[in-house]
């Protein structure tokens, strides 16, 4: 979502957006309302910016001309597109770092993995979505469905998890202590809490 440059400025329209400002929320709507099947021409993004910072926000077309140049110069990918002489140029951002496909296998990793929790499991999907478009991101709301029943609901795996890979990159040895859950669902250590490397 866009925040306002001046957040202070409650109840005022902006005038004026500071060239910074005006750079970062460019890239932003690019990143979050553009796509392969979602383009933008200068007056769609002027109107854009005079939804989040009022109608009276001074924006030109030759200043959004000079900051996509940045972007482009900077590494951010922006396509332009312009199918016919004379017609307005359509600006997106396509060049993401995962391709919509392999987010999608990534959600379907993270719903069908047992060590993470339910809980886990929303917050993940959610950041995953977030790699790509909002337009693009509501398509892989339809995972896969998994019984939750087999979901952990113990949220210190994934910690045990990132110690031990912590263990294995700092070549430093690992002991366990085995133990099993008794009938009143208690963890009872066995070996009398003995370790075992």
């Amino acid at each position: 979502m866009l925040q306002p440059a001046q957040p202070g400025n409650r109840g005022k329209a902006l005038t004026r957006l500071d060239n910074k400002d005006r750079l970062l929320q460019l890239r932003q709507i690019l990143s979050e309302e553009t796509d392969e099947e979602r383009e933008k021409t200068l007056d769609d993004l002027i109107h854009r910016f005079k939804q989040q910072y009022g109608p009276d926000v001074k924006l030109n077309k030759h200043s959004l001309k000079d900051d996509m140049e940045h972007l482009i110069q900077n590494g951010f990918d922006i396509t332009v597109n312009q199918e016919k002489e004379g017609m307005p140029k359509y600006y997106s951002h396509q060049y993401r770092l995962f391709e919509l496909y392999e987010l999608r296998m990534l959600i379907d990793a993270v719903v069908s993995a047992k060590f993470i929790s339910k809980k886990e499991t929303r917050q993940l999907t959610g950041k995953i979505r977030r790699l790509t478009s909002v337009h693009q991101g509501k398509k892989l709301q339809n995972e896969i469905q998994i019984d939750s029943s087999i979901k952990s609901e113990n949220p210190y795996i994934r910690l045990a998890i990132h110690k031990i890979h912590e263990a294995i990159e700092q070549r430093r040895g690992i002991t366990f202590q085995y133990g099993r859950y008794d009938v009143d669902k208690k963890f009872q250590l066995s070996h009398e809490g003995g370790s075992t490397a």
